[in-house]
């Protein structure tokens, strides 16, 4: 029988607000023995370009490292919902970060994250 692993979806950031601070952490998650790491970030009441999401691996939980998508993620009031897939994982932690770009920053965002399997 193939190995079946699956982490149910749950918030690593709820009610981030944008206009505080200039970096809001997730808490890293375990996702070693899976396939597939799946974040869903919703931005609510923003403005043109808020900020940046970044996601950063690590091996070890100690040592991170960011992972390179071949674009910015732009947190913005006009496309604030964003959905990142990752269907290669090839490390045991990962944690998402929001960067504000923007002094003026306003609203606020969630993150979610799932990751599971592909079979076996």
């Amino acid at each position: 029988m193939g190995r079946k692993t699956q982490i149910q979806p749950f918030m690593v950031i709820e009610d981030g607000d944008m206009s505080s601070g200039s970096h809001i952490e997730s808490l890293p998650t375990h996702c070693k023995q899976t396939d597939v790491v799946q974040y869903v970030v919703n931005c609510e009441d923003g403005q043109a370009t808020n900020g940046e999401i970044t996601v950063e691996a690590s091996f070890d939980g100690k040592s991170w490292f960011p992972l390179d998508f071949g674009a910015l993620i732009n947190l913005d009031g006009a496309s604030g919902n964003h959905q990142i897939i990752i269907q290669q994982v090839s490390f045991s932690d990962i944690r998402l970060n929001y960067d504000k770009t923007n002094p003026a920053a306003t609203g606020t965002f969630t993150a979610e994250i799932f990751c599971t399997t592909k079979g076996a």
